[in-house]
């Protein structure tokens, strides 16, 4: 079942975003603070209405977290960090980065997502009805497109990325852009 984002899910989302994450980006509890500064917290708290959640029993097993107008995190992004003073220059840097990838592709594709979903919740449709949700609800915001960046490693994402009409809108170091039109 896909459903809305509720407050409720917040510890469950953050623990698909952690455990979904490539093992580099979680041995410590240093770098799944910042994982979930990158690519969780912010969109729950600041966007939840464009986010969704996918459930098997009544337990969240995979998520579609957006924001729907790349301009608002360019400006929100680093307000929301402003909260979390131990991050150091190179830290900062990195986010700053995240602010700016989308921005060149903003009339096309104002909104940008973040999808992850369980292992053995995967190959079940619960990521294509998870981005259809977000699509529908998109379009109903009156928006135009999403985007999203993946790894040039990770081929199994691609694939289905592309099986869902998303297409190469830029390529650089091992990253995909990849955009949607709603």
């Amino acid at each position: 079942m896909i459903r809305e984002y509720q407050g409720k899910d917040k510890l469950s989302v953050q623990n698909i975003c952690i455990e979904t994450a490539a093992e580099n980006l979680k041995d410590s509890e240093e770098k799944k603070n910042l994982l979930l500064l990158r690519y969780c917290d912010f969109y729950i708290e600041n966007c939840p209405d464009t986010c969704f959640v996918a459930e098997e029993n009544r337990k969240p097993v995979g998520y579609v977290l957006c924001c729907p107008d790349s301009v608002f995190f360019k400006r929100e992004f680093p307000r929301f960090l402003k909260k979390y003073g131990h991050l150091n220059f190179w830290q900062r840097l990195q986010f700053f980065g995240d602010t700016f990838i989308y921005l060149p592709f903003k009339n096309k594709y104002p909104a940008h997502l973040h999808i992850d979903i369980l292992p053995e919740a995967q190959r079940q449709g619960n990521g294509r009805k998870l981005i259809d949700a977000l699509s529908n609800k998109l379009k109903e915001q009156g928006k135009c497109g999403v985007m999203l960046a993946v790894s040039a490693d990770n081929t199994n994402a691609l694939k289905f990325y592309k099986a869902m009409d998303f297409h190469t809108t830029h390529h650089f170091l091992g990253t995909y852009l990849l955009g949607k039109k709603l």
